[in-house]
């Protein structure tokens, strides 16, 4: 595919091209290489009395009269008040006081914002706005939501997005057509194609998935496989074996491990490559996490009971965290490494290795970011753990670990 600055899209000159570049993307194959970091499905407006604290909710209602202009301090605030059948809302825009010269008396619109609380009334503040013709356009399709810096939205961003994938030329095909209808991925992108979001529940749409596992493919083809696998080379040969996407410290992932034994059970010969997930990209404590979601333990609960995996060790080490027991910090990319530094010295057993430090952890209720938890994984899988620290410190290996967190 031919590739191009980035000013070269239109409606993008010097300024703008300037603020892309903030995003580290100065080419249109950059830019299509700029994943959503999240999807946001558009659905129908509620009434007022179905919303909810802390979602994301559209109304619609009519106007009564032109909203209020509040001043104080420096502060200017547009306010409005929502009534329907079934309760009243508070809509209000800070330091926008164009938006009351949009809405006037009597006209119709959808409001689309998140719903907070204050002095015991619901507010949606800084809301979307759409006639209801324009929201019926977007409504059960979900938009992009992407990484943005100061001047350049989401807006202008999936337009940009748009226009380079309606550029892209034909290209001949090459994905396995078994890869093509599972994940229901577009054909090879021709000029003039359409860059419509998809619809709600259709999951990442079928071009911008291609594009994932196209650029996921490429970069798997520069890591380093098991000797005995030979070399893979191409995106078409790296496809063919099953990639495995699976984080340490994600509780369904380590149900899973059940399932996958099955798989290799019955398909023994089945090439597989454990990827690493990016669940918790920040440390997080169990403490927090027991903070965070307060039914985390029927969730345990519900786990085991469905998947059959234990996990009442690892609950009794829950229970105590933050009340005098140990708090261990859970991070995938410091477990990621480890799992990069065994699969270097011992290729080929990628999910024996993934399972012993998801085993550890839930299974057997042990610390998995503990140096000396580590080493003793390394030694049962056969790995000398002087040998194990030094390749933790490798920069070869530290680089493959970034390259397989997915």
């Amino acid at each position: 595919m031919e590739n191009h600055p980035i000013e070269e899209l239109k409606g993008i000159g010097e300024k703008t091209g300037k603020l892309f570049r903030r995003l580290g993307i100065e080419t249109t194959e950059d830019l299509l290489s700029y994943y959503p970091r999240a999807y946001d499905a558009y659905k129908d407006p509620v009434p007022i009395g179905q919303i909810k604290e802390g979602a994301v909710e559209a109304v619609e209602g009519v106007l009564t009269k032109t909203p209020d202009l509040i001043r104080f301090g420096g502060l200017q605030m547009v306010s409005l008040t929502l009534r329907d059948l079934t309760g009243t809302l508070q809509v209000c825009w800070y330091n926008m006081p164009y938006m009351r010269s949009n809405l006037k008396a009597q006209s119709r619109w959808i409001f689309r914002g998140r719903v907070v609380k204050k002095r015991g009334r619901l507010v949606m503040e800084q809301p979307e706005l759409f006639h209801p013709e324009d929201y019926g356009e977007k409504l059960h399709f979900m938009q992009p939501i992407y990484g943005q810096t100061k001047g350049l939205g989401n807006k202008a961003i999936t337009k940009a997005v748009g226009q380079a994938l309606s550029a892209r030329p034909m290209i001949r095909e090459y994905l396995p057509a078994r890869i093509r209808g599972k994940y229901q991925l577009a054909p090879p992108f021709m000029e003039g194609q359409s860059a419509r979001p998809p619809s709600v529940g259709c999951g990442v749409s079928r071009r911008m998935g291609r594009l994932w596992i196209e650029t996921l493919a490429s970069s798997l083809c520069q890591s380093p496989l098991p000797p005995e696998r030979g070399e893979v080379s191409t995106v078409k040969e790296i496809l063919m074996n099953l990639l495995y996407l699976s984080d340490v410290f994600c509780p369904w992932c380590y149900g899973f491990g059940s399932v996958m034994r099955r798989i290799l059970a019955e398909c023994p010969d089945l090439p597989v490559r454990v990827l690493g997930g990016d669940l918790m990209d920040e440390p997080l404590t169990l403490s927090e996490m027991k903070e965070e979601h307060p039914s985390i333990r029927e969730f345990f609960a519900r786990l085991e009971a469905t998947t059959g995996q234990p996990v009442d060790t690892f609950l009794g080490i829950l229970d105590g965290a933050g009340s005098g027991g140990p708090d261990w910090r859970m991070c995938s990319p410091e477990i990621g490494l480890a799992l990069a530094a065994l699969k270097t010295l011992a290729p080929g057993h990628d999910v024996d290795q993934l399972e012993a430090f998801q085993r550890a952890f839930y299974g057997e209720g042990r610390d998995v970011l503990d140096p000396a938890v580590q080493r003793d994984i390394a030694l049962r899988g056969g790995v000398d753990p002087v040998v194990f620290d030094a390749a933790c410190a490798d920069r070869a290996v530290r680089e493959r670990a970034e390259r397989e967190a997915v």
